[in-house]
């Protein structure tokens, strides 16, 4: 495990970092608010949205709080929040191998539609 840092510069950031990462600290450094994260460097990636939401602000749903910072002399309170929204795995398969992965989705997908009340199958 490793510690990383990543700026927060805006309202809605968007960071690309490691599976399983863990917050640990959210802070202003340089006059720009950073996160420093817990995480493994050789896990696969995942696509995290972090916001930064105000006193009083609607929470986006789904999301984890991460940290809270003051700015201009504790004048403004913001609160962050984390939610994933995609993970990346890098695997390599060999024909016969995605073949038979391609076959299992698809009879999966046919299940699901074999499933759905009539006005989803369209």
């Amino acid at each position: 495990m490793k510690v990383f840092k990543y700026p927060l510069p805006g309202r809605l950031n968007l960071l690309s970092v490691p599976f399983g990462w863990r917050a640990l600290c959210l802070a202003i450094q340089h006059n720009e608010p950073q996160i420093w994260l817990e995480v493994d460097p050789d896990a696969p990636r995942q696509q995290v949205e972090v916001h930064m939401v105000g006193t009083g602000g609607e929470v986006p749903p789904g999301s984890t709080h991460v940290g809270t910072i003051l700015t201009d002399g504790g004048n403004y309170v913001w609160h962050y929040y984390a939610r994933t929204t995609s993970i990346q795995f890098n695997i390599r398969l060999d024909d016969s191998a995605m073949a038979r992965a391609v076959g299992r989705m698809t009879r999966a997908v046919e299940t699901i539609k074999a499933l759905s009340p009539p006005a989803v199958r369209g």
